[in-house]
């Protein structure tokens, strides 16, 4: 079996605090990790700069565009299936 993507999720209500995207960038940097930012701005409403664990699995850090200041509900929604 070979895993293709994982995606850890909070349940509504439960999402972390916003993150500002560019200092955890930085402190990835300060840390020795390679942090890309080519794929940035390529999902609408959010930002996904990319890093690395220690076995060169690339790991997405995404937050809303807007830095999550929408009150209330969550991030993203998922669509259920008809």
């Amino acid at each position: 079996m070979r895993l293709h993507h994982v995606q850890v999720a909070c349940p509504q209500g439960g999402e972390p605090p916003a993150c500002d995207l560019d200092a955890e960038a930085a402190r990835l940097r300060r840390m020795g990790c390679e942090v890309d930012e080519s794929q940035r701005h390529t999902f609408a409403g959010f930002e996904r700069p990319h890093t690395f664990d220690t076995h060169g699995d690339r790991v997405e850090l995404l937050a809303a565009a807007d830095g999550g200041a929408e009150a209330g509900g969550p991030v993203h929604e998922i669509p259920t299936p008809a």
